[in-house]
């Protein structure tokens, strides 16, 4: 039996909306549509706000559809999916509840867990869910009791306190809330514009639909970094990006240090070239993307929210070090001090900006094996140091994958 999908849309506008969002499921999905209409508005609550009343027509959902349906993929009419997938093939239990987490880093989402006493990290937004035949008893509760939860929220929350511990939590690509904050859009399933009505304005042309196809190559990691989001100013370059992954990979099964996190795109390289890596950032604000970026590739980084320089302060050291923090001459005291505590002898220093710094003076404290120096179209520099003893030095120098404007170096 197939998945019902189901949406609502009260009122001309919303049902045009629920309409648009619906052919999108149809073409995406290839599952069977079924809007809640006005019709279906007596069975709402009395709630204060409009909003309320129309979201509370969740909890009779099973009431509408025929009785053929074991389960609904219910979803807002501001959801869409972007690309094509199998609902019934990644989500296979006929019995289970389906739900993404609620932006699980935002102290209001950890206010309400906290106030409800759910599980870090539980509390899920209802603007699509798969629910069950099975589960109709647990949404006639949370009718049945509405106004007696606490509630900020309306249904959603209620919908968390009567599901607590009884959810599958999804990946978060199946309901990204803020493609702003979300560095991966190729693995983007659906997106949830509940700020901003972006979802809307695609609908109705307002605003043009981004562009979800993106190019392949013979290096399925090569594929996932360079379709990364770049927009942001201070993301390295995608070239770059990539060079860190290929000069990485000859040291897979060691580790590897990054001072510098931001939005995870280096921390990913070096994850996808097999290294164990620690990663240093002082702002935590990008902390929930560069985890969830790592995660959504079945990869592990432990990423500290800490100065990076804190670390010379601790043992041990790296087969790659990567530093991508502070640019300018003022930080190669440190660069110094990275190399001769943290890099292992035969391993790599990794420098972006190097640009920004007097090299020869770096070399020439350094005394690498060799170095490379390569160039983004914006004429930002990487540079790549082998510390002596280095089997990878000659991997690096004689078949390293840095462009054609590359500068090279040897100490020979």
């Amino acid at each position: 039996m197939a998945t019902l999908a189901v949406t609502i849309g009260i009122g001309q506008e919303h049902a045009f909306y629920a309409e648009q969002a619906a052919l999108r499921v149809r073409q995406h999905l290839g599952l069977e549509t079924f809007i809640i209409g006005d019709q279906h508005l007596a069975y709402a609550l009395h709630a204060e706000r409009l909003l309320h009343q129309v979201c509370s027509l969740k909890f009779s959902i099973f009431e509408f559809i025929p009785d053929q349906w074991d389960r609904v993929m219910y979803f807002d009419a501001d959801w869409r999916p972007v690309r094509d997938w199998d609902v019934d093939t990644i989500f296979p239990d006929r019995n289970a509840i389906y739900a993404v987490p609620d932006r699980s880093h935002k102290g209001v989402v950890k206010r309400l867990e906290e106030a409800y006493g759910l599980a870090t990290g539980s509390y899920f937004n209802a603007g699509w869910m798969i629910l069950p035949r099975s589960a109709r008893p647990l949404l006639d509760d949370a009718r049945r009791r509405y106004e007696s939860f606490p509630k900020r929220y309306g249904d959603q929350c209620v919908l968390n306190q009567v599901l607590a511990g009884k959810v599958s939590l999804a990946p978060q690509a199946f309901n990204v809330m803020n493609l702003d904050e979300w560095p991966d859009p190729a693995n983007a399933m659906a997106v949830h514009s509940v700020f901003g009505k972006w979802n809307y304005k695609v609908y109705n042309g307002e605003s043009a639909d981004r562009n979800w196809h993106f190019p392949s190559f013979a290096d399925p990691n090569e594929t996932i970094l360079r379709n990364l989001d770049y927009a942001h100013t201070w993301t390295t370059a995608p070239e770059h990006i990539v060079e860190v992954y290929q000069c990485a990979a000859p040291y897979a099964g060691g580790n590897a240090l990054e001072i510098g996190s931001f939005r995870g795109h280096s921390a990913l390289a070096l994850a996808l070239a097999g290294l164990d890596v620690t990663s240093y950032d002082r702002d935590e604000r990008h902390q929930h993307e560069r985890e969830g970026l790592v995660a959504r590739h079945h990869l592990q980084v432990e990423f500290r929210v800490a100065r990076g320089k804190s670390e010379l302060d601790s043992p041990g050291m790296y087969d790659v070090v990567l530093h991508d923090a502070q640019p300018g001459d003022r930080i190669r005291p440190e660069l110094e001090a990275f190399w001769r505590q943290k890099v292992k002898p035969g391993g790599l220093l990794i420098v972006h900006d190097i640009n920004q710094l007097n090299l020869p003076a770096l070399v020439e404290a350094l005394e690498p094996d060799g170095y490379v120096v390569s160039q983004d179209d914006q004429g930002r520099q990487m540079g790549y140091f082998c510390k002596p003893e280095s089997s990878g030095a000659s991997i690096l120098l004689d078949h390293g994958p840095v462009p054609e404007n590359r500068e090279r170096a040897a100490s020979d």
